[in-house]
């Protein structure tokens, strides 16, 4: 959904809180947080899936980085460590966050700052 991209471009840096991130769509979701087909309960078919070779996560897994910060997670070469030493211990709860409060850009940035600040809060 381009509106959403726009929104959490329009937010701060997940990590330095300058201003001007672009979305990064993370790398690998979680299987509980990914759809189960009807009649598939125990056997998991994930429509996002790890990333390959031209392909994306959906837009609601994305989260606000500066370029700078969003090469060094790449750079980092394991996305869930990058995020845990900047104080995201669960990235798609902050994605899904952002998601649910497309729009609501106050609220969203405190959110934000209170995770840059205290070094977590998801």
């Amino acid at each position: 959904m381009k509106s959403h991209l726009k929104f959490i471009d329009s937010l701060i840096c997940l990590h330095c809180g300058c201003q001007n991130p672009t979305h990064h769509h993370l790398l690998r979701v979680r299987p509980e947080y990914l759809p189960k087909k009807e009649g598939e309960e125990d056997f998991l078919i994930p429509k996002i899936k790890s990333k390959g070779m031209g392909t994306k996560s959906d837009d609601r897994f994305t989260l606000p980085l500066c370029p700078k910060c969003h090469q060094m997670l790449h750079i980092c070469g394991n996305e869930r460590y990058f995020l845990r030493c900047i104080g995201v211990f669960d990235p798609e709860e902050v994605a899904l966050y952002l998601w649910k409060n497309t729009g609501n850009l106050e609220k969203c940035l405190k959110e934000l700052t209170e995770i840059r600040i205290l070094g977590g809060g998801f």
